[in-house]
């Protein structure tokens, strides 16, 4: 189990270690993982669908991509639970060891093993800095969808509004002004009409 916990924490820091300098340049990399989750974001932009939350599609596109031929998903699960398997590997092995009547080094034995390696996957964790570097690439992905991939469209289905070009604020400007100049014009031609009818009285 230990073993395992090592392994796959060896693949996904390498795997993230080149994901994080992908995803510097989303727009431009090859990388396959950004290379599928930007087609993905196109392909939706293009037939207009939105997203609700961001943050929900990018964990479930990382999680669908595969490395060494095994999902991400997979291989984050095994770290992760590693710890608990391993520590409960030791207490269950030490209990078993004082039910079959083994001598008590034996036992400490197996308590100090399971220690050590649950103490080496813990400091590998430390080392390779795998949670750091998944959040930080799920916020480049993020930042690339909500600011560099979403069509008006898109903003509109996640109740937010589109926002507005320079050139969109100038015409604005200047309806509102031909609103008033249009308003001024018709006042003035009204109280001239209405002192014309005093006049004739």
């Amino acid at each position: 189990i230990a073993g395992l916990g090592i392994i796959t924490r060896m693949i996904l820091w390498r795997y993230y270690r080149k994901l994080v300098k992908s995803c510097r340049e989303i727009g431009a990399s090859n990388n396959k993982t950004v290379a599928y989750i930007r087609e993905d974001v196109n392909r939706r932009k293009q037939c207009g669908l939105g997203m609700k939350s961001t943050l929900v599609y990018t964990e479930c596109r990382l999680s669908e991509c595969k490395t060494a031929g095994f999902r991400l998903g997979v291989l984050e699960g095994v770290s992760e639970q590693s710890l608990l398997l391993v520590l409960l590997s030791g207490v269950l092995s030490a209990l078993a060891g004082i039910v079959w009547g083994c001598k008590l080094k034996v036992v400490l034995f197996l308590l100090f093993f399971s220690g050590c390696t649950l103490l080496v996957l813990l400091l590998l964790d430390l080392i390779t800095g795998l949670r750091e570097k998944h959040k930080r690439v799920c916020l480049s992905i993020r930042d690339y969808i909500e600011n560099g991939a979403i069509t008006g469209t898109e903003y509109r289905m996640q109740g937010k509004e589109q926002p507005k070009t320079g050139k969109e604020k100038k015409d604005k400007i200047k309806n509102a002004r031909a609103t008033e100049k249009r308003e001024r014009r018709s006042r003035g031609t009204s109280k001239k009409v209405s002192v014309k009818k005093h006049g004739k009285a």
